[in-house]
């Protein structure tokens, strides 16, 4: 019973993250925009200050994750590194109900009917409140790693330190001598997309708004150096099988 719980979860989970990218990047300027407020009605509200972390460690913006309960907006706040996500919701005092927390994570609930408002309100003071040096993430590798390394016990392992955000980072990873398999391409609003093999392992690779790096994604090269993170993506149904099926990808934080 507790597994199918947490099994429940996990969907639940990766849907409302699944959905707040397609709304992040269709109904927002998510390169322009200094943060990211989202709302849709039926979020579960156990799941949105979750959902918020993996918005923040995507697109590296402080990120408001909303459901509506009870008529209202009530939600989550997580902030990047270094960014006191507390001082500017205090800025926006006026147009919430309520709201609460600490530098890097807060909770807050605001009327449907102001919404909008608070949203451009609360992005217009994080662009102000924001530095030129915050903007850019400093990457720390954590351990240097194989891609044969990259199971589906060490995912396991990796997910028993969720959840991730400021003050827990998810770990980094450094992997050299990297094969660049096939046609690397841009997908998206300049996301780079590509495969590596090391040794006899193919994993895929993405890398969110380095679209610019395509040039030196030469097909056949053996000497890519990738900073990453491990992370799970639903590839759809299998051929012959049924449900989704659950592959490693490489969350690439820089390559050279």
């Amino acid at each position: 019973m507790l597994e199918e719980e947490n099994q429940n979860r996990r969907k639940i989970d990766g849907d409302t993250f699944a959905e707040a990218q397609i709304l992040a990047e269709n109904l927002l300027d998510v390169e322009s925009d200094a943060a990211l407020v989202l709302h849709q009605e039926h979020w579960h509200p156990g799941v949105v200050g979750i959902v918020a972390s993996r918005m923040v460690e995507k697109y590296y913006k402080p990120s408001i994750m909303m459901a509506t309960v009870d008529g209202v907006a009530k939600g989550s706040a997580r902030s990047i590194s270094g960014f006191n996500i507390y001082n500017a919701l205090k800025r926006c005092e006026d147009l919430m109900i309520q709201f609460g927390g600490h530098k890097y994570a807060a909770g807050l609930t605001v009327e449907l009917s102001r919404l909008d408002e608070f949203r451009d309100t609360f992005n217009a003071v994080v662009k102000e409140m924001m530095s030129d040096e915050l903007k850019t993430p400093e990457i720390r590798v954590d351990s240097e790693l194989s891609l044969s390394e990259i199971t589906p016990r060490f995912i396991r392992l990796l997910n028993e330190f969720a959840p991730f955000g400021p003050a827990n980072m998810r770990p980094v990873f450094l992997a050299r001598n990297l094969e660049v398999v096939g046609t690397p391409r841009i997908v998206g609003r300049n996301h780079l997309r590509f495969r590596v093999r090391e040794n006899g392992t193919v994993i895929d690779a993405i890398g969110f708004e380095l679209g610019d790096l395509l040039p030196r994604m030469t097909q056949g090269r053996k000497d890519l150096e990738c900073v990453f993170n491990v992370e799970e993506h639903d590839w759809g149904t299998p051929a012959g099988g049924s449900g989704k099926e659950t592959l490693p990808q490489l969350k690439i934080k820089d390559l050279r």
